[in-house]
C-alpha cells in the first residue's frame, strides 16, 4: 500500500472534511489490504480509535499495533465514510523498517529544523517590532 500526505488541496479536490489523514495511491494486488478491500483512491483518516494525521503517523500508529491480529480503517471512499477491517503483523512492516529508516530520519530532522526556523522567525519578528516601537517613540 503506497499513501502521500493529503494536504488542503487534495482535501478539496476529494470533497473531504480536513486534510489529515493519507491518500492511498496504491494497492499491491493480493497484499493484506487488498484482502481488506482497500482501493486506491480511498483516504485513510483513522486506525482503530486513534486519528491519522499524516504518512508517517500511519507508519507509527500501525507499529504500535503490529502484534494485534487484526485492525480496523477508516477511510473515505467517493465521498463515503466506512470503516475497513485488515489483519496485521510484524512481517508487514519489514519492508518499511529496513528501505525507509533514514527517509523517516530524515523528515523528523526536517520538520524539527521547520520547527526552529519558524520559532527564530516569530522571536525576529517580535524584536523587529520592538525596535521600530523604539524607533517611534525616539521620534
Amino acid at each position: 500500500m503506497t499513501v502521500q500526505d493529503i494536504g488542503s488541496q487534495l482535501a478539496e479536490f476529494l470533497e473531504l472534511p480536513s486534510s489529515k489523514g493519507v491518500f492511498i495511491s496504491d494497492v499491491n494486488r493480493g497484499s493484506r489490504a487488498d484482502d481488506a478491500g482497500v482501493k486506491a483512491g480511498d483516504a485513510l483518516v483513522k486506525v482503530n480509535t486513534h486519528s491519522i494525521w499524516d504518512a508517517e503517523d500511519l507508519w507509527e500508529t500501525l507499529r504500535e499495533y503490529k502484534d494485534e491480529s487484526e485492525v480496523s480503517f477508516e477511510i473515505y471512499r467517493k465521498g463515503k465514510l466506512m470503516t475497513v477491517k485488515m489483519k496485521i503483523d510484524e512481517d508487514d512492516f519489514s519492508y518499511f523498517e529496513n528501505d525507509n529508516m533514514r527517509l523517516r530520519g530524515d523528515i523528523k530532522g526536517l520538520k524539527k529544523e521547520m520547527q526552529h526556523l519558524q520559532r527564530d522567525m516569530k522571536n525576529n519578528f517580535h524584536d523587529m517590532k520592538r525596535q521600530i516601537k523604539v524607533e517611534l517613540e525616539e521620534l
